[in-house]
């Protein structure tokens, strides 16, 4: 069996924090890896896209987002601590709650890639430029990715709704 990589995934459904919690621990010198999904909206939207244009398509969007994944944590250190704005399951949860098709290897791929998983609950709903979901989808997606960490069989922390710095500090006291 490999060794599994020094990387803790930060997750959970979209508006529950993780970007605020990514970059505040960028601040404190960590390194991190951000959201994949959101790199590349971002770049196309550089490009004059509307997000209704990027994401209108689920499957062709969920399959460029995986490659991106891919890529990005092929290109990571293995040994380094490091966070991740989302993990491969989460690629897992979409397709599922989108109810798209996905790659057979994926599940496997997911397996054993993370040391540590920690989900942050919920923050009240609010819609931003790259988000297509409404509130009730959210949580629905929030389930997904809940569940198929679970089935992965991956430790899983609970970060509950608070001060960033305090989800950071919490985050920071369960490493292993």
């Amino acid at each position: 069996m490999k060794k599994v990589p020094n990387w803790y995934v930060i997750t959970g459904g979209p508006n529950s924090g993780k970007t605020t919690t990514i970059d505040c621990l960028k601040d404190m010198g960590y390194h991190v890896v951000p959201e994949y999904t959101r790199m590349m909206i971002d770049k196309e939207m550089a490009r004059g896209k509307t997000i209704q244009e990027i994401r209108g398509d689920p499957k062709v969007f969920q399959e460029r987002a995986l490659k991106l994944k891919l890529l990005l944590e092929k290109n990571a250190p293995r040994n380094k601590l490091i966070f991740l704005d989302r993990g491969l399951p989460d690629t897992i949860a979409y397709h599922r709650f989108l109810k798209l098709d996905m790659p057979k290897r994926l599940f496997k791929m997911s397996k054993n890639r993370y040391k540590m998983v920690f989900i942050l609950d919920l923050l009240p709903y609010k819609n931003d430029y790259a988000r297509t979901e409404n509130g009730q989808e959210a949580k629905g997606i929030h389930r997904q990715i809940k569940k198929i960490y679970r089935e992965l069989g991956y430790k899983i922390v609970r970060v509950p709704v608070m001060p960033v710095e305090n989800r950071v500090k919490l985050i920071l006291k369960n490493l292993k």
